[in-house]
């Protein structure tokens, strides 16, 4: 994971920029009519916060991009049917305080 640390202003805010890439390995689903397994996923993020006093409150806001595999069953054929190597993207967005 890389990062790139700014200071605006010089008063106590900050802004962090940050890809990351992850191979998780616990979310692997599978039922008796589908399956799922996320295979890898990346994320850009940027975090921008203030400091005030001990407290840091920020913001992150960024996207994100996973590669799955799925199936369903159909119920005609008794067949899983679905997609090795899909792909999806959404956002990443939250709130905390350091």
């Amino acid at each position: 994971m890389t990062s790139l640390v700014a200071i605006c202003n010089g008063i106590n805010s900050f802004w962090v920029f940050d890809l990351g890439y992850k191979y998780p390995s616990v979310l692997d689903v599978s039922t008796d009519t589908a399956q799922f397994k996320l295979v890898d996923y990346a994320t850009l993020r940027g975090r921008a916060g203030y400091a005030i006093g001990p407290f840091l409150p920020y913001a992150v806001v960024g996207i994100a991009v996973g590669r799955f595999n799925y199936a369903n069953l159909d119920l005609v054929t008794r067949m899983f049917v679905g997609k090795d190597n899909a792909f999806d993207s959404g956002i990443v967005a939250g709130l905390g305080v350091d």
